[in-house]
């Protein structure tokens, strides 16, 4: 009975001693972030840009830095685009912006636009200081490899691949990955500046995202990988002192935080201590079990514990944009911020993104082209919708108008198919084949 009356006071130091350790672990995870995930999230945006080629577009990662409509990004991410747009969700519901170039810079790789309508966040602040080498950091943005999934074809036996696309709620939410900060550049060729190095694993489609601390502080915008294919933990931020001066040289004052953020991130430790603790207080009870029952107990080493908690913890809208508008150069002078413009909501009666667009282009006469081709100035990613499948655009009295452009599955307006020219009520329901919005046409001053 020596064996029992051992095994009940070690049972009853353990759960003291589990208790005890449980009480602490409140603190640590309240010290862990000085931020609100979905605060961040509302302030990173997908950014959309389609080329000239037909069906290519270019993608990558937007934040917002000043007032609830400017956003930075990077220029290879914009370079040839011949209209800009922003992705995100908004309460639960994606949505599509489309956006100005107000301003690039190829030798820094930076560039500005501006949404034609507020953004679901907030500016995000920028580090006014050097990240110190292991500062822990993260990175967030839409990298091109995470819309991709492989799956296996029962029926054939292979490997297919499905992507992610604009009719899938995950196209519009961003990812995060972590490391450390792991050195400051005073001068990176490629971005002609100083440049933070740093371990946050980021591909293509991050360009342009922002580097945030615990504080949830931007340290720099992300931009380029050491080694094309292995980085081996290289990447690179353009330095936020250069994102200032770019910034200022554009007419703009993003929000600085001064101080070293003193908060510091989880470790790993953090995560794995907690669920051993947890194994260790049901091997207790265990074995509290076997003494009150007087039956064996098998209980595994703590090492082969620990292995199976550490593998747990481990896993622990586009169209063609005026020419002139493209065209600006980092040595033009950047327009005035447009804080009135007019928009047109195409808002979904069931699934899908609402689009918002600049109604700038119908007042200018500019015919808009819904269709599933990328070229189309409201991408309607479905198979009843046809590449080019029907325009919309205002005449000289105001009075907006649709036309079917030969779908094979038929635009309706209000349940009636149309055939011509139709003018379209105020916020009246057109159907694109099986596709439904409702449109509404905010009045010009």
């Amino acid at each position: 009975m020596a064996w029992q009356a051992a095994t009940k006071r070690a049972g009853v130091f353990l759960l003291v001693a589990l208790l005890l350790d449980f009480g602490g672990i409140p603190d640590r995870a309240r010290a862990a972030e000085a931020f609100d995930t979905d605060t961040i999230e509302a302030s990173v945006v997908r950014v959309i840009a389609p080329l000239s080629t037909p069906d290519q577009f270019s993608l990558g990662t937007g934040w917002i830095v000043s007032g609830r409509r400017i956003v930075i990004t990077n220029n290879h991410v914009v370079d040839g685009g011949v209209s800009f747009h922003l992705a995100m969700m908004e309460n639960g519901k994606p949505k599509v912006i489309e956006a100005k170039l107000l301003r690039r810079s190829p030798e820094k790789d930076l560039a500005v636009l501006q949404a034609v309508s507020d953004l679901p966040g907030k500016a995000l602040p920028l580090a006014d200081y050097d990240a110190k080498a292991t500062t822990r950091v993260i990175a967030i943005g839409f990298p091109g490899t995470a819309d991709l999934a492989l799956f296996n074809d029962a029926s054939t036996g292979e490997t297919k691949a499905v992507r992610f696309g604009l009719q899938d709620d995950d196209f519009y939410r961003p990812t995060w990955t972590e490391g450390v900060a792991s050195r400051n550049l005073s001068y990176f060729r490629s971005i002609d500046g100083p440049a933070l190095q740093h371990s946050a694993p980021i591909n293509q489609g991050n360009s342009g995202g922002p580097l945030i601390d615990s504080c949830g502080r931007v340290l720099g915008v992300n931009t380029i990988r050491a080694v094309e294919g292995d980085p081996q933990g290289v990447f690179y931020a353009i330095h936020p002192k250069e994102v200032t001066h770019f910034l200022a040289a554009a007419h703009f004052s993003p929000t600085l935080a001064s101080g070293v953020c003193t908060i510091t991130g989880p470790s790993s430790s953090a995560l794995v201590l907690p669920m051993v603790a947890a194994s260790l207080l049901i091997a207790a009870a265990s074995l509290w079990l076997a003494y009150r029952r007087q039956v064996p107990a098998v209980v595994k080493p703590l090492t082969a514990v620990a292995r199976q908690v550490s593998r747990v913890a481990a896993g622990g809208a586009f169209g063609h944009a005026d020419r002139a508008v493209v065209a600006v150069r980092a040595n033009r002078a950047a327009p005035a911020p447009d804080r009135g413009g007019k928009i047109v909501t195409l808002t979904p009666k069931a699934a899908g993104p609402e689009f918002i667009i600049d109604r700038a282009k119908l007042d200018n006469g500019q015919t808009l082209v819904i269709g599933r081709s990328s070229g189309s100035d409201v991408v309607l990613p479905h198979e009843s919708v046809s590449r080019r499948h029907a325009c919309i655009w205002l005449d000289k009295a105001g009075t907006l108008w649709i036309e079917d452009l030969g779908s094979s599955a038929g635009t309706f307006l209000d349940k009636e198919r149309i055939t011509g020219k139709v003018v379209v009520p105020p916020d009246a329901h057109v159907r694109f084949g099986a596709v439904g919005y409702t449109l509404h046409l905010e009045e010009s001053a």
